[in-house]
Parts: structure tokens; C-alpha cells; sequence
């Protein structure tokens, strides 16, 4: 089944290449492998994210596309909600 899989990961690829999404990047790490990609995601406009380039890791399996790739966003993880909690000492002043 991996005959297959190669096969339809190299078709995707072509038609990445020859039609790339907008704020995508992405394609296999090392051409002798094309089960193993890397991408590059940039964050939407009018998010938190916007500006952003996230770096990411595909991992597809052998009976690919009946199976799902793997995913992991090789960056820090970016908290928009998070809280800072400051140290307050009896010296603080304004």
C-alpha cells in the first residue's frame, strides 16, 4: 500500500507546487522520503497569530490517504490568553 500512498503524496505535492495555498508552505524534508514533510504556516490576518511563522512536522502513515498524517507545530506554543503575575515587594513603587 505504499506504492499508493507514495503516489499520492507525490501528485499532492506536485499540485502544491504548481498551486500553493496562500500563507503555506510545505513539501517533503529530504526527496528520498516523501513520508516525512515540512511546512510553514503563517498566522491569519486579523488574528493574534497575524505576523507569525509556524514551523511544522507532517508524518504520513504507509496506507496513506485512508489514514491521517501526523502533525506537531515544531515552535513554542504562543498563549494569546495568558496572564502575567507580577512579584510584588514592599520596595515597589511608581
Amino acid at each position: 500500500m505504499a506504492g499508493s500512498a507514495l503516489r499520492r503524496l507525490m501528485a499532492e505535492y506536485k499540485q502544491l507546487t504548481l498551486n500553493p495555498p496562500e500563507g503555506i508552505v510545505a513539501g517533503p524534508i529530504h526527496e528520498e522520503n516523501f513520508f516525512e514533510w515540512e511546512a510553514l504556516i503563517s498566522g491569519p490576518d486579523g488574528t493574534c497569530f497575524e505576523g507569525g511563522i509556524f514551523p511544522a512536522k507532517l508524518i504520513f502513515p504507509p496506507d496513506y490517504p485512508l489514514s491521517p498524517p501526523k502533525m506537531q507545530f515544531t515552535c513554542e506554543m504562543f498563549h494569546p490568553n495568558s496572564k502575567i503575575f507580577l512579584n510584588y515587594s514592599s520596595s515597589f513603587s511608581f
